[in-house]
């Protein structure tokens, strides 16, 4: 049970990092609408927060 509970963070955490990098090329081509909204679709049972926060300090990386 273990090895499966690691295995699919480890799955979740790749998953998320495609939807950043994803959004990243997002926000490059609509450079410039500074109010950038973006929807990410996740599974359920993931810390929303924590995939939105590292969205927005994405997002302000980009806008800086």
């Amino acid at each position: 049970m273990r090895n499966f509970q690691k295995r699919k963070k480890r799955v979740l955490r790749r998953y998320i990092k495609k939807r950043v990098e994803k959004a990243k090329e997002d926000i490059n081509k609509n450079f410039i609408k500074k109010n950038v909204t973006i929807k990410v679709e996740m599974p359920r049972k993931i810390n929303k927060n924590d995939v939105k926060n590292r969205l927005l300090s994405s997002i302000k990386k980009n806008l800086s």
